[in-house]
């Protein structure tokens, strides 16, 4: 009996996304570019503004319009049905997704197990040092006050830059690894960390 390879994830192939918006609706689309998305995220902002008395509202900024743009760049069956806005950012949510399964310390590396579009990925990242991990924070956000807001911008190229320092190895790709799933590495390793620190001295 002929054993099922697993499929790799290859962002060179079309993605066929469905999403359910009023009934299921399809389209083909191709995998953004580093550059795309590094152009994605940093188009995006979120503002918080005071309104006094300790109270606050957040706010991302032409988040559709943003999405949408993309999404027409991306879309490769043009005569396929029409997308609005929102369903367009249901499109780049299917196919931005790095869903994690599972994380696994070994030694000072961490196995990192993700789910990504058509296929299941492995990471390993050694551990990163303080300093590392202080200069991904400071490099990766803007943030921007005003007299009665904050605004915010996040960075895909810092993650990127940190995931290449730290990498030992990855398994799942036909190809090169995306920005986006290094980045998602990136935050699961910190993230872990930051939980294991976070015991109370004895």
């Amino acid at each position: 009996m002929e054993q099922t390879k697993t499929p790799l994830f290859d962002a060179t192939k079309p993605f066929v996304v469905p999403i359910l918006s009023g009934g299921e609706k399809r389209c083909e689309v191709r995998f953004p570019s580093d550059e795309e998305w590094c152009g994605w995220a940093r188009a995006q902002r979120t503002v918080r503004h005071f309104l006094g008395r300790g109270k606050s509202q957040s706010e991302d900024v032409d988040l559709p319009k943003i999405n949408a743009e993309l999404f027409a760049k991306i879309r490769t069956d043009k005569d396929g049905p029409e997308f609005d806005d929102a369903e367009a950012g249901m499109v780049i949510g299917r196919i931005e997704r790095c869903a994690v399964a599972s994380v696994e310390r070994e030694g000072i590396n961490y196995r990192i197990g993700m789910k990504v579009p058509g296929a299941r990925v492995t990471h390993v990242l050694r551990m990163p040092t303080a300093k590392e991990m202080q200069d991904h924070e400071r490099a990766s956000t803007s943030v921007v006050a005003a007299r009665r807001s904050v605004e915010t911008r996040a960075f895909l190229e810092p993650s990127g830059a940190l995931y290449d320092k730290l990498h030992v190895s990855h398994d799942g790709y036909a190809g090169a690894v995306p920005i986006v799933h290094k980045s998602a590495a990136v935050s699961e390793v910190i993230g872990y960390l930051a939980i294991e620190g976070d015991d109370d001295p004895e």
